[in-house]
């Protein structure tokens, strides 16, 4: 079986794969760290308004920005065999 990707075709993908990944973990770190400092401000019993405030703001623009880098990424890689054939579809 012979791979029908050159050299540069995988060191891109590999390069692609790494920064999704890299991404990922940036995203979910982020939401594990206000999802710790709502957990922290509950349990010290102060005012935990400003933690829900961000998390209501950062966690669904963090997902948000997450689901389109992943749509982008699955459409490049997804329509890479498709222009090599040269169709439009």
């Amino acid at each position: 079986m012979t791979s029908q990707w050159s050299w540069n075709e995988r060191k891109t993908f590999f390069w692609q794969v790494v920064l999704l990944v890299t991404f990922y973990t940036f995203i979910f770190g982020i939401v594990i760290w206000i999802l710790r400092l709502i957990w922290l401000s509950w349990q010290l019993k102060d005012v935990f308004s400003a933690s829900i405030a961000i998390s209501l703001i950062a966690m669904p623009l963090f997902l948000f920005l997450l689901g389109v880098y992943n749509y982008v990424f699955w459409g490049i890689l997804l329509n890479r065999g498709k222009s090599k054939k040269g169709g439009k579809d």
